[in-house]
């Protein structure tokens, strides 16, 4: 069963695997105390500390998944990735060098980056291909006449 915990006015946690790290002691209106299962995390460890060390773990998986898909498509050289794809790609995984940089996430930020330029390679990939292309219906035209 997944709980929702309130950490500050601002952000909700909905996790089971948060669940597993805190638990919920007093409730005050609409704020929950949290208390750290010393058994987790140690006695010291403070939950805002937890919460930002899920939130890079997590951040982490989801870059390194991206990574994976981009080395992967760089690997395979028949691969042309369609324009909007590319620019899909670079514009979330800019985005995402960006934020993991300002919250200080420094591993999923040079995941990201990885992934940029893994993107960056099949742009010019993918330009090449279509210049190409051109170049081929244009000599097809002028043979034609």
């Amino acid at each position: 069963m997944a709980t929702t915990a309130i950490v500050s006015t601002r952000a909700h946690i909905t996790s089971a695997a948060v669940h597993m790290i805190v638990t919920p002691v007093e409730t005050r209106g609409n704020r929950i105390r949290l208390h750290v299962l010393a058994s987790a995390m140690g006695d010291s460890a403070h939950p805002r500390r937890i919460l930002a060390d899920v939130v890079s773990f997590l951040l982490s998986v989801t870059f390194a998944c991206g990574v994976v898909i981009a080395v992967a498509h760089v690997i395979n050289t028949r691969f042309i990735a369609p324009v909007y794809d590319v620019v899909a790609n670079l514009v979330a995984f800019v985005s995402a060098v960006a934020a993991s940089v300002m919250l200080g996430h420094w591993i999923p930020a040079g995941l990201s980056s990885l992934a940029v330029v893994c993107w960056l390679g099949l742009a010019r990939r993918t330009w090449r291909a279509l210049r190409s292309r051109d170049a081929a219906e244009a000599g097809e035209r002028v043979s034609a006449h």
